[in-house]
């Protein structure tokens, strides 16, 4: 009996929680980070590899704070919000240390292949094969923590991105890569899917306290 009640509870607590952040903006924030692949290296030939990046921190200080603005005024009014749980918790503290762990590996076999690379030799595929692994890794953990099915799917798309840039840059269909191309595209299918989300919320009417009568 008391299984079933904590098996009951914990269900309880996952449908809460997936109610409140299912709004679409976990994949709206995805869409914006997204987009650096797409357009950084566009900018890199005019204004080179440190400014193509860093004049994305004010793009992405400016979409943080939209999405804060949208959460408070939009969506906790209506869906309204909810405090991490000690399993959740103990659950994103676990997945963050796993984000952590890819990370480091990652940033290891890029060193590696750095000091190795060889232009046109095999070497050339370590970067897009890295990236697509950090993709998938790093969106499955995240689909993981926050209950999110469809990040599977982002993180399948995203780990896909790499090797067809590459593949399409190899047989000269595009330039830098194919970034702008493949991460131009994911970009707008997940801000359109997280546009749709957050549709949905605001047409919910948010509830009323307490009565007038």
């Amino acid at each position: 009996m008391n299984r079933n009640i904590a098996q009951d509870l914990s269900k309880r607590e996952r449908d809460a929680f997936v109610s409140v952040m299912d709004s679409g903006l976990s994949d709206i924030l995805l869409a914006s980070f997204t987009t650096f692949f797409a357009v950084a290296p566009l900018l890199s030939d005019l204004l080179g590899d440190f400014w193509s990046s860093a004049v994305f921190i004010p793009f992405w200080i400016a979409v943080f704070l939209v999405v804060s603005a949208i959460r408070k005024n939009v969506v906790i009014p209506r869906v309204g919000q909810v405090r991490w749980s000690a399993p959740r918790q103990k659950k994103l503290k676990t997945t963050s240390w796993a984000m952590l762990a890819v990370n480091v590996v990652v940033f290891v076999i890029g060193l590696v292949a750095l000091l190795n690379y060889r232009p046109n030799g095999s070497s050339q595929w370590v970067y897009p094969t890295a990236l697509s692994l950090t993709m998938l890794v790093l969106l499955s953990i995240g689909a993981y923590a926050l209950s999110l099915p469809r990040f599977y799917f982002y993180a399948i798309l995203l780990a896909i991105c790499p090797a067809v840039g590459e593949y399409l840059f190899q047989e000269g269909l595009a330039s830098h890569h194919g970034f702008p191309i493949v991460f131009g595209i994911a970009s707008v299918v997940i801000a359109s899917i997280g546009l749709l989300k957050l549709a949905k919320v605001v047409k919910l009417d948010p509830p009323v306290i307490g009565s007038t009568d």
